[in-house]
């Protein structure tokens, strides 16, 4: 996932406290699981099947 790649768990907090409206709970472990969590979704999103879909497009 390019968007966490690279990222410190300290860069987590103060993004996640504003978007959560709290910092509580965001520990290095907490935000480690988040990531992971993450990746294996975004890892599902693109591994979709699409071949029964018709997408239009301009």
């Amino acid at each position: 996932m390019p968007l966490l790649h690279g990222l410190s768990s300290g860069d987590f907090v103060p993004a996640l406290g504003r978007f959560l409206g709290s910092a509580s709970g965001l520990s290095a472990s907490v935000i480690a699981r988040l990531t992971e969590q993450w990746k294996a979704e975004q890892r599902a999103f693109a591994a979709r099947d699409l071949s029964g879909v018709d997408y239009v497009y301009l």
